[in-house]
């Protein structure tokens, strides 16, 4: 095997393994006066995966939205598509507050090391659920805990989570 196939295969691994940042949708959409607010639509498609589209509709998006990016995902009718999990949303979306939203891009950093206690604590303190990075409150990052499930954490910064 030449080196040229080993670079080939180092960045196929490296692209099918990297979390993808896609953008909002409808970053890209300019609307006209009859319809003009852009919302995320649930399509439907033969492979996957299945990502929404950005649509002009004449609905406006719920204020305040639950959702972090835009508002809620509509299907067809212009309904907001209900969930609750992110088993009920499209690709590239996630359920939180009962409806699908827009996956945002991962926070830099990485999640702490969970700490090994070895002594009975009979009550622990958990910090905010949740499923996203999205979910969390300024640079903090959805962290696995032990016995807590998913928490928002103060992020490990390493210099090169910047380049």
């Amino acid at each position: 095997m030449t080196s040229h196939h080993i670079y080939l295969l180092a960045l196929c691994f490296a692209v099918s393994t990297a979390k993808a940042a896609w953008p909002y949708p409808c970053d890209s959409v300019r609307c006209h006066s009859k319809l003009p607010f852009c919302r995320i639509q649930r399509v439907d498609c033969f492979t996957s995966p299945c990502y929404p589209v950005a649509v002009c509709t004449n609905s406006p998006p719920p204020v305040p939205s639950v959702c972090s990016v835009g508002g809620p995902v509509i299907n067809a009718n212009m309904n907001q598509i209900k969930c609750s999990s992110d088993a009920n949303c499209p690709d590239g979306t996630y359920c939180t507050g009962g409806s699908c939203c827009w996956t945002n891009p991962e926070k830099p950093g990485s999640c702490p090391r969970q700490k090994r206690s070895y002594r009975k604590i009979r009550v622990k303190r958990c910090g905010r659920p949740c499923s996203i990075d999205s979910d969390c409150s300024g640079n903090q990052k959805c962290c696995l805990s032990g016995g807590c499930g998913h928490i928002c954490r103060s992020p490990v910064i390493e210099q090169n989570d910047f380049f």
